[in-house]
């Protein structure tokens, strides 16, 4: 079988599921470690961290 381009919808549809499994994925990691955040160092890492993330699968499906 040939491989096919995924349609634009499909697209958005993959983007969008990994963009939902990263704020729950984020969200987990707030609800764990939110007794140590008293510290802005680790709000501040965290942010950037996803940050990277969604650059990386941004760039990845594109």
């Amino acid at each position: 079988m040939k491989y096919e381009k995924p349609k634009t919808k499909e697209r958005i549809k993959v983007k969008g599921m990994l963009f939902i499994s990263l704020l729950v994925i984020t969200y987990i990691l707030i609800r764990i470690n939110i007794s140590s955040f008293n510290n802005n160092e680790n709000l501040g890492l965290l942010i950037f961290m996803f940050i990277i993330l969604t650059i990386t699968f941004r760039k990845r499906i594109s």
